[in-house]
């Protein structure tokens, strides 16, 4: 990585990423570069829009090198002369994930058997004349996880709690894939309810499996129906209590196709098949059926499930007769 891009005041730092945001806006972007010989995987990263998740992504168009032949033979080409007839193609039998490293030899020079081989005669010599620069300065070792480039304590930290996590289920299968928060934290919702939200993805709320594992009580059995452990997902979507509340949804039923088993998927098979009204909707109602939890917990009277319903209706500002409720 350039040395300037390492430090976010350098004033070509702040051209780049000022060039790199609008790159998104453009109608294409022309890639001085055959796509046989770049990484496959980056390739795909921007052909899928994962590099610019939030905005549109351009088609790009790989032309191959294109070098400047006007001084050299005293003749002038317009670009769409220089365009015209130039074709990528892969020869029957060669290594398409090559890379320029591949191509040059231990003397540093172009190695042109290898260069011919990859494609057609205008192609290599198109390769051939791109010059070598030979000035370059040395590699350095670049901790991928920071964006200046350094280790800290605090990166290897969290490497360390996402690996394990992916590895041995830490956190109540709490999601490891950013894809998961990316969409949660979109969500309009009040932020009491996302906090909710994360607490229950990552096992953080006070239930009784939670409690049990602190020592605090003696059994992770559910307060209310008295039937199953009572973990997050139990809590706010499995408890009779709760399903009470959530059948009023009209869209109920089709997240009862899947068995899940974790808060976590819960959410993420949601964010699958519902709309984003609807998800509202389902995440309100997860919150209010834990509030009513935790008021039965401290012996506060609860609401029946008609009740709760009508609260959500008029919070909501919706008639209940709507289509995302069908208790009406």
């Amino acid at each position: 990585m350039p040395e300037p891009m390492l430090d976010r005041n350098d004033p070509a730092y702040l051209d780049f990423v000022g060039c790199c945001s609008h790159l998104p806006r453009s109608d294409g972007i022309i890639a001085n570069t055959f796509e046989e010989l770049e990484p496959p995987a980056a390739i795909k990263a921007i052909s899928e829009g994962l590099c610019a998740p939030d905005s549109p992504t351009p088609p790009i168009y790989y032309i191959g090198p294109l070098i400047d032949e006007e001084k050299a033979s005293g003749s002038a080409h317009s670009e769409e002369e220089c365009l015209t007839g130039f074709h990528i193609s892969v020869k029957v039998g060669s290594n398409i994930d090559c890379r320029v490293v591949d191509l040059i030899n231990e003397e540093g020079d172009w190695d042109v058997a290898s260069v011919e081989r990859i494609g057609t005669v205008q192609e290599a010599e198109a390769i051939l004349n791109i010059p070598i620069v030979r000035s370059a300065a040395r590699d350095k070792l670049i901790w991928s996880f920071n964006r200046n480039g350094k280790f800290s304590v605090k990166s290897g930290y969290w490497l360390a709690m996402k690996d394990g996590r992916a590895g041995f289920g830490v956190g109540n299968g709490a999601p490891v894939v950013t894809e998961y928060w990316k969409h949660l934290w979109k969500l309009q919702v009040p932020p009491k309810i996302l906090h909710f939200l994360w607490r229950c993805s990552n096992g953080y709320i006070p239930c009784m499996e939670s409690l049990l594992k602190r020592r605090i009580t003696q059994d992770a059995i559910c307060i209310r129906c008295q039937q199953f452990d009572e973990t997050p997902l139990h809590a706010t979507w499995q408890c009779k209590d709760c399903v009470a509340v959530l059948e009023g949804a009209s869209f109920y039923s089709s997240l009862t196709t899947l068995q899940v088993t974790s808060f976590s998927s819960l959410i993420e098979f949601a964010m699958k098949v519902l709309t984003v009204d609807e998800m509202k909707l389902l995440v309100i109602m997860l919150w209010s059926n834990w509030k009513e939890r935790n008021s039965f917990v401290h012996g506060i009277p609860t609401k029946p499930p008609l009740v709760v319903l009508w609260e959500l209706c008029f919070n909501l500002e919706e008639p209940p007769g709507s289509s995302r409720f069908s208790f009406i």
